[in-house]
């Protein structure tokens, strides 16, 4: 994203514009360890789908990446017996540790 910032100097009516990058923004990415705040898009048995919103305390508003929590990772005991469908629903809020990046 850049920003305009007019200036004009003392005796000149005209205004300048100059556009900059907004450098300052730095650009948040989940690594692995990383604890996320996402959003559950959809679900089915094997897996939930989500928009992750947070890394850590830093927001990530309309950056759009995504996660998935696949039924061996929702809890470490009886995996076999996870129902997807009673532990997540599309609209919940789940905060969760990255285990691996892509599949």
């Amino acid at each position: 994203s850049a920003a305009a910032k007019p200036s004009a100097s003392a005796g000149d009516a005209r205004q300048i514009v100059s556009v900059v990058a907004a450098a300052a923004r730095q650009r948040i990415v989940p690594v692995v360890g990383s604890t996320i705040t996402c959003r559950v898009t959809k679900v089915n048995p094997r897996i939930a789908f989500c928009d992750i919103l947070c890394v850590g305390s830093k927001s990530i508003p309309g950056v759009g990446f995504k996660g998935s929590i696949r039924k061996e990772n929702v809890r470490s005991f009886e995996v076999d017996r996870v129902d997807m469908h009673a532990s997540f629903r599309p609209g919940d809020i789940v905060r969760a540790v990255v285990a691996s990046l892509g599949s």
